[in-house]
Order: C-alpha cells, then structure tokens, then sequence
C-alpha cells in the first residue's frame, strides 16, 4: 500500500476513519466540497470525544495532501486530523477496512479503539466498526449517536 502523509504521536487515543464522499458531501453534492451543515455535524461529534482523533479514509487522500484536506475543517479541530490510511493497490472485497488495518498495524497499539465512518458497507468486513453512513442524508444525528456509542463503551469520562 502507498501514500501515507503522518506524524509521529498519531499513536495514542480512539481513531474514527473518515470517509468524506457521502458522509461530508452528500451523494447529489459538488464533488471536493464539504457540505457546511454536515461539516458542523462531525465537528460537534470530535467536540463531544475530545481525546478521539482522525484518521482520513477516503478516496480525497488520492487527490489531496493531508493538510489541503486539514484546509476544509475548522482551524480549531485540523490538529485532530492526524493522518491518512494507505492506499491499497487491490481494490476488491473489503480493501478499505484492510487499509484501515495496515495503518493501525503501523501506527497504533494492539487493540485500539477505532470506528469508520463510510457509506460503503462493502469496503468492511461484517465484523469491523463500521457506523454506515446514508449518502443521500450524510452524517446525521442517528449516524453520530452510534460513532458516540461505539466509541464510547472504551472511553473513560463523561459523554
């Protein structure tokens, strides 16, 4: 797998995997354009789960470097975004969730906690983290209560 744009404390804490087409950006939304209501959505989740950082997901790391990605969010949470997975060079079955995997493999501690936030259910396991996200709706209430809920069995503190 290639391409990854890092840093080296990305290690510590609960990771959500970010895909941002359908879950950012509406299915019937301009391409590369977050959506202003749904950009606010996920923010107020990271607001929510301060010790939970980013990884990004999606198919904009192939287009654009981490920080232009950064360029799209508040400039009070772009720090949150940490990093990008690595692109798999087999893209069949469920590649995204094994580019979720090498990058945990390479960064993270055994165990962590993480979730992934796509629309695609097929790019996932069955038994992966995955809170699906409806890409004619996006990141709605319902999809950030279960993000919350999953990651929050192993967080310690009030949510």
């Amino acid at each position: 797998m290639a391409g990854d744009d890092e840093k080296d404390d990305v290690t510590a804490g609960p990771m959500i995997f970010l895909d941002i087409d359908g879950v950012l950006r509406r299915r019937t939304a301009p391409l590369y354009r977050l959506e202003e209501p749904l950009r606010r959505t996920f923010e107020g989740l990271l607001e929510s789960l301060p010790a939970v950082r980013v990884v990004i997901a999606s198919s904009w790391r192939e287009a654009f470097s981490l920080d232009e990605i950064r360029g799209h969010f508040s400039a009070a949470l772009r720090d949150r975004l940490v990093s990008v997975t690595p692109i798999a060079t087999e893209r069949d079955g469920a590649y995204r969730e094994r580019e979720v995997r090498a990058w945990l493999r390479r960064h993270a501690a055994p165990g962590a906690v993480w979730v992934a936030l796509d629309d695609d259910a097929t790019l996932y396991s069955s038994s992966a983290p995955l809170v699906q996200v409806d890409p004619d709706r996006g990141l709605d209430a319902e999809a950030v209560a279960a993000a919350k809920e999953r990651l929050g069995r192993e967080l310690p503190g009030p949510r």
